[in-house]
């Protein structure tokens, strides 16, 4: 996924949708880009099964190839299956809960939010996209933030998944729960990303 490539083509390839702009794309055109996209494919390799999985993953979670390794190396360290651990453990950064909480369209804008230091958990200050939230964690948001129109209309309309809790009065987040890996809405095969990296 190079730099300033268009996502909705990075979608198509992929065939993931993860925010409503991919997913009138892939509707729209459901086949990968380029002029044999819409010819039949063949039988992809085993390699070719694994890098597509862990691509879907980086993409779902618009992190670069460094990061997803390292959560990988983190996720081993845990007791049960290395690829539901993987997928939670990036479900907790900051930047992936803002977005799976509804309020703004994609990761890349929740992770502006952080980056501009308009957000806050526990009533302290977090600039970090990368930073790991805890169940019972409060995420909010700072005074001059809370008058973005964006914003304002993100938790206006909103629909967060069962495990993150919205209090649209305050402006706050809350993840409720660790999730079960079934309850996190990310598609892929974790357990080719294991095998990818097993390699």
């Amino acid at each position: 996924m190079r730099p300033g490539t268009p996502l909705g083509k990075i979608a198509r390839r992929l065939d993931v949708a993860p925010t409503l702009k991919t997913a009138k794309v892939v509707t729209r055109r459901p086949y990968p880009p380029g002029e044999s996209g819409s010819r039949r494919q063949g039988t992809p390799s085993v390699y070719k099964q694994q890098l597509l999985e862990k691509q879907k993953l980086r993409f779902q979670f618009m992190v670069s190839e460094k990061v997803l390794r390292r959560a990988f190396s983190r996720a081993k360290k845990f007791p049960g299956e290395t690829g539901e651990n993987l997928v939670k453990l990036l479900d907790r950064r900051l930047d992936a809960t803002i977005f799976r909480a509804g309020v703004v369209r994609s990761v890349p804008a929740a992770r502006q939010l952080v980056t501009h230091r308009h957000v806050l958990v526990n009533d302290k200050r977090v600039y970090s996209p990368s930073y790991l939230l805890k169940p019972k964690d409060v995420v909010s948001f700072a005074p001059r933030a809370k008058k973005f129109g964006f914003l304002q209309e993100g938790f206006e309309q909103a629909q967060p998944i069962e495990y993150i809790n919205l209090d649209k009065e305050t402006f706050t987040i809350i993840r409720s729960e660790e999730p079960d890996r079934s309850a996190v809405p990310v598609m892929c095969n974790e357990q080719l990303v294991v095998e990818w990296y097993s390699r």
